[in-house]
């Protein structure tokens, strides 16, 4: 299957979501909308002081 380049905006937020980093941007080259936001997430997993937060995906 073809990678297609993604660009992804994101926030980087404490476990609270009371303050943000961000926006930030990323492209990304991923087989699916879905393989892009997990590559992004393996970059800035979830933990018990940080948060990821999605605001857009868009095919470059």
């Amino acid at each position: 299957m073809a990678k297609i380049k993604y660009e992804i905006r994101f926030y980087i937020s404490n476990s609270t979501g009371s303050s943000k980093q961000g926006p930030n941007t990323a492209t990304i080259e991923a087989e699916s909308e879905i393989n892009a936001i997990s590559e992004i997430k393996k970059k800035y997993p979830d933990s018990s002081t940080r948060k990821f937060e999605l605001i857009s995906l868009k095919q470059k």
